[in-house]
Formats: structure tokens, C-alpha cells, sequence
């Protein structure tokens, strides 16, 4: 299936392997850490320093230089969709264009509009300051208060903290808050994600691949996996209006790559 997304455009340089992605990352950060203040490039760094390029998917860079992340949906729910994105964010912050092409294999092209929520969540609605202080605060207590006793008035502020920041966008970032400390929060607060895609010098596609695959995996299964969650609740969130986003574009290419319906 991916051999398929990435011969729809055989006119593309193709980065497939973990040592070309972080090449062509690093050379397009080293002139930002030589021409930018210090802190700056400690940002650059630090994005680079905890696993960037999640996932086997190929990045395209086109005759014009725009880069073209792949992402091949085989699963219905969208759990490894919000780790990828969340590991890309640092090369799409750098490079000066690019596109998140979605590859669905039929019928898992039904659930594209849960993957657009995930965008939406992801890349066009970066987190305020006061949001993430408040994020600092309850994973802070929450690693530290986790079965032993607190006073009440905390408690009930760690209750309310579960029930805003318990939907998944929070759940994983907890978790790569742990793993990775406050440098997990730069993926999520950057407004230029959010920038690119209202400019339009970033862009969403969706390909739909012809053939349903089913007779070389059982890609689709109606049962998954139950995650192991670090919060309770699942209302609330970033109350921000998701920023506008360009319309879904179309591959150029003789696969089907019409949105889906």
C-alpha cells in the first residue's frame, strides 16, 4: 500500500530511512542555529533530540522543494495518527512548505473525518500559554501526588484538571511529558503550523487507494486494543475555535484520490 502512495509520484526524491529524514532535517536547522539567537537553536535541539520521524512512511520532497509527509491510515481509531503528528512537528516548523498526504486503503477512507479532528486538534490549534502553565501544574502533581494523600482543595483541582485535560489530544501528551519533560509542550503551543495552513504554503490531501488489501491483511479489525490511560474523563479541552484550513486537495495522479464522501 505505501509502495502505491509513493509510486503515484515517482518525479518526487523520496526520504524512506530514519538516516535520510534526520539528514535533510538537520540541513535545513543548520542555518536557523547559525543566524538565530542561542535559545533558538536550543529550541531546534531540543525538537530534534526526542524521537522525531515516528513511523516507516516515506517524506517526499517534490521538483520545488515542498515536502510531502505521508501517512498510510490501517487502523480505524486514531491513537498512532496523534503520535505521528505530534514527531513531525518539528520538520513541518522548518520546512518552508508542505503537505500531510493521507493514504486510505477502502473502506478505512470512512473514517476520514476522524482523522481531520485530529488535525484540527493537532496542527491548527496550538495551545496557550496560560494552558500549558496550567498542564505543567497538574502532570507536575499528578506524577508526584499519584497514591498518596493531598489536601482537599488540591484534589478537587486535580478532579477538574481530568476532566478538562482527559480527552486523548491530553492523555498522549502526558505521556511524552513524562518520557521527554517540557520540551514535549513544543510541539503542541507553536502558532506556525497553524500559520502555514492558513497561508496555504501548508495543505492537507487524502488519497484513496483503489484496492480494498484485505486479502493481504486483516488491516480493519472491529475490535481495539484498549489504551492504557494516565487520565479520567474524557470532556473539555483547548476551547479555542480550530483555525481555518484550506480545503482538501487531490494527489495529482492516476490512483483514486478523491476525499471521501
Amino acid at each position: 500500500m505505501l509502495l502505491d502512495a509513493v509510486l503515484a509520484n515517482p518525479e518526487f526524491m523520496w526520504l524512506s530511512t530514519e538516516r535520510e529524514k534526520v539528514s535533510y532535517y538537520t540541513a535545513l536547522t543548520a542555518p536557523v542555529q547559525a543566524e538565530n539567537p542561542p535559545d533558538l537553536a536550543v529550541d531546534v535541539a531540543s525538537s530534534q533530540s526526542f524521537g522525531a520521524f515516528p513511523g516507516t512512511f516515506s517524506i517526499g520532497i517534490d521538483p520545488s522543494g515542498r515536502a510531502v509527509v505521508l501517512y498510510l491510515a490501517t487502523v480505524p481509531w486514531t491513537d498512532e495518527f496523534r503520535t505521528f503528528l505530534q514527531g513531525h512537528a518539528a520538520f513541518l516548523r522548518v520546512v518552508a512548505a508542505w503537505t500531510l498526504r493521507l493514504v486510505f486503503p477502502r473502506p478505512l477512507d470512512r473514517v476520514y473525518a476522524a482523522y481531520q479532528t485530529v488535525i484540527r486538534e493537532e496542527l491548527e490549534t496550538p495551545l496557550h500559554r496560560a494552558t500549558i502553565s496550567e498542564l505543567k501544574w497538574y502532570f507536575e502533581h499528578r506524577q508526584k501526588d499519584i497514591g498518596n494523600p493531598v489536601h482537599a482543595m488540591t484534589q478537587d483541582f486535580l478532579d477538574r484538571a481530568a476532566q478538562v485535560f482527559g480527552t486523548p489530544r491530553f492523555r498522549l501528551l502526558y505521556r511524552r511529558w513524562l518520557r521527554h519533560g517540557d520540551a514535549a509542550f513544543e510541539a503542541v503551543s507553536s502558532p506556525v503550523l497553524a500559520e502555514a495552513l492558513t497561508s496555504g504554503t501548508a495543505r492537507v490531501e487524502c488519497l484513496v487507494l483503489p484496492h480494498t488489501y484485505r486479502h493481504l491483511s486483516p488491516l480493519v479489525s472491529l475490535v481495539r486494543p484498549t489504551p492504557q490511560g494516565v487520565e479520567k474523563g474524557e470532556q473539555g479541552g483547548e476551547q479555542e475555535a480550530p483555525r481555518p484550513q484550506p480545503p482538501v486537495s487531490t494527489p495529482r495522479s492516476t490512483v483514486d484520490s478523491s476525499p471521501p464522501a
